[in-house]
């Protein structure tokens, strides 16, 4: 975790609130930021994503809702909202998500953790934001 003192969408400086960070990000799915919870919760996560000239920034409200399954367990929902923008373009087709949402939520009910996660189109990318619980 570092403090970053990039500025991100809507004028938030990255300081002040959590900080997270994944410096290695390849091809496939990662998880960008994680919470461990196990109740019905909202976090926001403001960030962005590089690789070279390429930099893509985002907003994400990421929900999840614990309900009673009426049978002694509980079912669980995830919601995500997300804006981004292109800040930087590149020379190639790295940037999937520019076509299609490659960001999404997902909880895992054996660990705890509600994630915030992204699909990866090449290797060596950065990610870098900050997040709050809102609820």
């Amino acid at each position: 975790m570092g403090d970053h003192s990039t500025q991100f969408p809507g004028g938030a400086p990255a300081t002040g609130l959590p900080s997270w960070e994944n410096d290695d990000c390849d091809i496939g799915t990662e998880v960008l930021v994680q919470w461990l919870i196990d109740e019905t919760a909202s976090y926001k996560a403001i960030g962005t994503i590089e690789k070279g000239a390429a930099q893509v920034a985002f907003e994400a409200l990421i929900h999840l809702l614990k309900t009673d399954d009426g049978y002694g367990g509980y079912d669980y929902s995830v919601g995500l909202n997300v804006q981004q923008s292109l800040l930087a373009a590149a020379d190639d087709d790295d940037i999937a998500w520019i076509s299609g949402a490659v960001l999404y939520s997902d909880y895992d009910t054996g660990t705890g953790y509600l994630r915030l996660r992204a699909t990866f189109a090449s290797d060596n990318w950065t990610a870098q934001g900050i997040s709050v619980r809102v609820r």
